[in-house]
């Protein structure tokens, strides 16, 4: 992600340029503007991954503020995304990146 182009964070430009080979059931994260969305890797077709964002429930007490801790749980309901390869990684038709390997949700309260 170009950081002030495509994103507005700098842990997000940092995240997006984490780049592995996928797997069907991993956890994957959704880097946007200044957000984050957890999700998992349901299929992978080639120069392609197929996504679906999980559930994630707040648990800690923080209210709004930065240090935010998540549950994930998959969300069977949820929409499927595509995120097709790129030389800078796996980007999908609205701009968003995706990081594979972990699962990572943030909200920023800012906007």
């Amino acid at each position: 992600m170009i950081l002030g182009i495509e994103t507005g964070s700098l842990v997000n430009h940092a995240l997006s340029s984490y780049v592995r080979v996928p797997k069907v059931g991993e956890g994957a994260t959704e880097i946007c503007w200044s957000d984050r969305h957890a999700g998992t890797v349901i299929r992978l077709r080639p120069h392609a991954v197929l996504w679906r964002r999980d559930i994630a429930k707040r648990t800690d007490t923080n209210g709004m503020s930065e240090c935010q801790q998540y549950t994930y749980s998959p969300d069977p309901n949820s929409s499927v995304k595509v995120f097709k390869f790129t030389p800078r990684g796996y980007k999908s038709d609205t701009g968003s990146y995706l990081s594979i390997g972990y699962r990572n949700e943030y909200h920023d309260y800012s906007f």
